[in-house]
């Protein structure tokens, strides 16, 4: 976040994600990626604040230099923060997720992972400091939010070197080292499911991101910033076709909210095509659907 807000900032390591960042929020802000949440932990949203605060502030810093690269000048520093508080109201491009206690809970799933990992500097002699806490929260967020939403929906976006490296690692340890390493264990017993590896999140490293890797994610890459001419169906949908819609989705039993970032959306866009003979986008779907419902009468059923 902080990067996106004062590129500056980012250090030598995590430079070359810059473009990448702004990318991943332009869109969003022009309203391009109709697919893709921005979401952060509250807690990072207070970490970024302080990375821009410290920059803001050379004492604070620790140095007096007034030709700092990395500096931002006071002007600029309100002008980031209100842009910044902005961005957070009401989620209008980042979302941000209150701590939980399960978060905490799940955050001892990773730091086995993180502990049985021995990386070294660039220099090859000293070792590279295990996560902190805060790194090891985001990677428990990250945990829960893939086991409620499922592996493919979740993406965690890391500049971060550990992090990157442990949530590589976890990808790959097996069965009996997750015994091992109590990670079953302390699902089951400490938080009450039974473990699969699938819950450990998907992970893109930015600043060694491919385009073939981000396409992947996305279906595309770059993606647009700029917003095109709305997406126009083959035929006008009548009043009778949305009452359809609107049942159709009713019968699916998913909430709203959970709709345009489900697996869900897919197949009522495919429902709603083959009974109407349209050849409707998921967002063009979604578009009508939401209209309606502002309606009233679109209670789930059960």
């Amino acid at each position: 976040m902080a990067g996106y807000y004062a590129p500056q900032t980012l250090n030598d390591r995590s430079k070359p994600a810059e473009e990448k960042i702004a990318n991943l929020f332009e869109s969003v802000r022009a309203s391009c990626a109709s697919h893709v949440r921005l979401l952060t932990p509250e807690i990072c949203v207070s970490e970024a604040q302080t990375v821009l605060s410290k920059h803001a502030n050379r004492k604070w810093k620790g140095t007096t230099k007034s030709s700092d690269p990395q500096a931002i000048h006071r002007k600029s520093y309100k002008s980031i923060v209100k842009k910044m508080r902005a961005d957070l109201h009401g989620g209008s491009i980042v979302e941000s997720i209150p701590l939980a206690r399960y978060h905490v809970l799940a955050k001892h799933l990773i730091t086995p992972v993180d502990h049985n990992l021995h990386l070294k500097q660039r220099d090859g002699k000293k070792p590279v400091k295990e996560m902190g806490g805060t790194d090891q929260l985001i990677c428990g967020m990250a945990i829960w939010l893939t086991r409620l939403l499922g592996q493919e929906r979740l993406v965690v976006f890391t500049a971060d070197y550990r992090m990157h490296k442990v949530l590589e690692k976890a990808r790959k340890i097996t069965g009996k080292q997750a015994e091992a390493w109590g990670i079953v264990e302390v699902a089951r017993e400490s938080i009450g499911f039974d473990w699969k590896m699938e819950y450990f999140p998907q992970h893109i490293y930015l600043p060694q991101a491919t385009d073939n890797q981000l396409r992947g994610v996305f279906g595309t890459w770059p993606l647009p910033t700029k917003s095109k001419t709305p997406l126009k169906s083959s035929r006008d949908i009548n009043t009778n076709e949305i009452e359809q819609l609107l049942e159709l989705y009713k019968n699916m039993g998913i909430g709203r909210d959970r709709l345009p970032y489900s697996k869900q959306l897919k197949q009522l866009t495919k429902q709603f095509n083959t009974s109407t003979g349209h050849s409707l986008s998921e967002a063009e779907v979604w578009k009508h659907l939401i209209a309606r419902l502002k309606q009233g009468g679109g209670r789930v059923k059960k």
